[in-house]
This record gives C-alpha cells, structure tokens and sequence, in this order.
C-alpha cells in the first residue's frame, strides 16, 4: 500500500485500484486517549461530538458527499448488501459488505484488527468491499463476494482487483486451542493455524488471499497491505491491544 496525504489525514491506499478508495489511520481527528484522534465509530464510548467532528474532517479531506454515503453496523456476519441508490447517509445494519456499480456512492465499512477486503472490477465497473474478521473469514465472505461480481454483474474473475488491507498480522494473532472447532471447512483453514512455542496463531491474510485464488482470482490482481494493526500504534486503532477503548478505522470505497 502506499500512503498519500488528505489534507490532515493520513490514508492507506493500494497501487492498482484506480478509483477512490482506501484506509484510515487514527490521525487527523479529535479525539483524545484511546480514541485518539480520528474515531469513526458510532459504536464506541467516544463523545458523539468528537465522532461528528471526525466524520466532518474525514469527508471534507476526501472531498466525500456525506449524502452519498452508506456505512455498516456490522455483526461479523456474510451479509452483503447490493446499493443501488442512496440520497442520505445511512447505516446498514448487521452488513458486514457492501458492493455497487453506481458511481459516486461511497461505502464505508470498520476495523480495528479485523480484514479489510476491497474489490474492483475496472471492466463492467463495480466495486465492493467486506469486512472479515475470523468469523467472516470463517464464512469466506470474499469469495461470497467473488460470486455476487459474477452473478449479479457478469463480472469475469480474471478482471477483479483485490486489496487486502491492514489487519492483526498472524505473528500477532494468539488463538485457543479450540479455535479451529468454530471452522466448518476445517480442512482448509488448519494450513493457517501455526504453533510456536506452545502458543497458537491464526493468519486471516493468507486464508483470505487462498480463499479468493481459489476463486479464480489472479495472483497478481491481488495486493497486500503488509501492515500490522496490533504492532502498529501510531498508525491503527486495536481492539486486541487496546480494549473497549479503541477507535475504529474506515475501509471506504467509491466508483468514480
């Protein structure tokens, strides 16, 4: 990924989607201790009025219309919701994926630790994007995703760009010993549980990126982000690290 300056913000994009898109990082907002400073949850122990604020700043930067907006209440679920139209700001709730070929709709979703996934077909124009913690992981959530770009908008798997983006690398990903019991596809997902010293660990880019090759997406159409939000403090917000008292980033998309 690259990073590119917004006026005061920060934001994470990848090199080969050529269309607005990209990650936050906790700087350029109001907000102080562990929200500090750009929280764009509405969810968190954050003062509304440091949550409004932020949002003032993040779309002015990116010079984003707040009425053109829809966001996600997630609940670490499969649900992806197609927009076709939207003339206010609005929240969807328990959507962890939005996808549109309408341009000038943003799409909002949030992290902090979780995986981002962004999708662009540059042919048929549609673009996309998930949330996928392990439980949406667990549900391949982007390779649902992969079949709503072919289903509903004819898309041809070998035209579809995808960014993972920033989340809890796997060195820092501790899991239980029964972790691999909440997988259905067991089979698959034990290639991504590693022991180190007695510990455990869980690698979501990895299995996300095998998911989607598997899918037909090519290797190269495929960017990383290499980016640890655990380790990475003054960068990104961690509900691992931090607690209740973490911020959230927003994954954000458009089709310009």
């Amino acid at each position: 990924m690259i990073s590119k300056e917004y006026k005061n913000l920060k934001i994470l994009q990848f090199n080969h989607m050529n269309t607005l898109h990209g990650i936050t990082t906790r700087q350029g907002g109001i907000s102080k201790k562990g929200f500090e400073s750009l929280n764009l949850s509405f969810y968190s122990d954050d003062s509304k009025e440091n949550i409004d604020e932020n949002y003032k700043i993040f779309f002015d930067a990116l010079n984003i219309d707040r009425n053109k907006t829809v966001a996600t209440h997630q609940t670490h679920s499969d649900h992806i919701v197609k927009i076709d139209s939207v003339n206010q700001f609005k929240i969807y709730e328990d959507t962890d994926g939005f996808i549109t070929d309408v341009p000038g709709i943003t799409l909002m979703t949030y992290y902090a630790d979780c995986t981002p996934l962004y999708f662009y077909d540059s042919v048929k124009k549609v673009v996309g994007i998930a949330h996928s913690g392990w439980k949406g992981t667990e549900q391949k959530i982007g390779a649902k995703m992969i079949d709503f770009f072919v289903d509903e908008f004819g898309s041809q798997v070998e035209n579809i760009l995808v960014g993972i983006g920033p989340n809890i690398s796997p060195r820092a990903y501790e899991v239980d010993n029964d972790f691999l019991e909440n997988f259905e596809d067991k089979e698959f997902f034990k290639n991504y549980i590693h022991h180190t010293d007695e510990r455990i660990f869980f690698d979501m880019v990895k299995s996300n990126r095998d998911m989607l090759l598997n899918k037909g997406i090519l290797k190269d159409n495929i960017e990383l982000s290499g980016h640890c939000t655990y380790n990475e403090s003054r960068l990104f917000f961690s509900h691992r690290r931090q607690g209740i008292e973490s911020g959230r980033m927003s994954g954000f998309i458009r089709l310009d």
